[in-house]
């Protein structure tokens, strides 16, 4: 092996850089999302102030023609837009590394297809990564998205950063997130091996490497929910699953402590948050609240047999 060519994908692909100003990477994955969304999104990263260089990466993981379609329409807007191949395996966590690899930034700053950015995003962020090297941005949980929806639960990082699955440290929420190109290197970029839950993982990872995040609160994602109840209960599921198998893969230790096995108050909540809200199904709202409730608790039953642990 040549002695500049190493085993770890990310360092292989070579990035140009400006003389002196470093280049910021948007990544936006796309897995068969409506082209409406998409545009929503695009339009918004097209309307950006921020006056550095900067790029746009598409991570084609399985969209339709319709939505890559939607991507070549901002081409003219947005001219550094690229579309990368990230089809050889689905899921988010290698569409967001396929992207990490092609980008030639050092600033990543990473997004989800189906929502929509303040104008002033991309500055904001890329200003707190000059003192952080990871960052999370406000989640605006009520532009797009209808009252009967956001009623299902509480907003996550609407005011700070959370500490979630009582892992002892905050974690950034992946739809909101920047993060300085080496250190997502240095600790592998998301794990490939999950469906969901890479933030957290990826967030106590960078904790365990001596990273601290930091909230920029005037930093704007407008965060779109699931709309339709039956995608609403497969995401859910889907959560609760990933979180017994970031349980599994933590209970040991890894990301500098032990994760702690879900407390019996949780469970008993969890479930008790499912029985509540059954009455309360009749309306669009307490339906909402149901799928919800009922997604994550059996995601999490799923999810500990599945992978052989105890997490409800």
């Amino acid at each position: 092996m040549h002695p500049n060519v190493t085993s770890d994908p990310f360092v292989q692909i070579p990035r140009a850089r400006e003389p002196e100003r470093p280049l910021v990477s948007v990544i936006v994955p796309c897995h068969g999302e409506a082209a409406d969304v998409l545009r929503e999104q695009l339009a918004s990263l097209a309307a950006q102030d921020f006056d550095g260089p900067w790029e746009l990466i598409v991570a084609d993981n399985g969209a339709t023609p319709g939505t890559l379609a939607a991507a070549a329409e901002f081409r003219s807007a947005v001219p550094s837009l690229r579309v990368v191949d990230a089809r050889r395996r689905p899921g988010q966590a290698y569409a967001v590394n396929a992207a990490a690899r092609a980008a030639r930034g050092d600033d990543l700053v990473l997004l989800d297809s189906d929502d929509v950015v303040a104008p002033d995003y991309v500055r904001l962020v890329r200003r707190a990564l000059r003192d952080h090297t990871f960052v999370g941005a406000r989640l605006d949980s009520d532009a797009l998205n209808p009252h009967w929806l956001r009623r299902r639960r509480r907003p996550m990082q609407a005011d700070g950063l959370e500490e979630l699955l009582d892992a002892g440290r905050p974690a950034v929420i992946g739809a909101a997130m920047a993060v300085r190109r080496e250190a997502f290197v240095a600790v592998g970029g998301f794990d490939e091996t999950m469906d969901t839950q890479i933030d957290l993982d990826l967030s106590w990872r960078l904790q365990a490497a001596g990273h601290a995040p930091a909230f920029v609160p005037d930093a704007v994602v407008r965060y779109r929910y699931r709309q339709e109840l039956a995608s609403l209960w497969r995401q859910e599921r889907a959560y609760g699953i990933g979180e017994a198998r970031l349980y599994a893969k933590h209970r040991r230790g890894g990301i500098g402590a032990r994760l702690p096995r879900r407390r019996l108050r949780r469970t008993l909540r969890g479930w008790l948050d499912v029985v509540t809200a059954v009455p309360s199904a009749v309306t669009r709202s307490g339906r909402a609240r149901l799928v919800t409730a009922a997604g994550a608790a059996t995601g999490r039953l799923v999810g500990s047999i599945r992978y052989r642990t105890f997490y409800l």
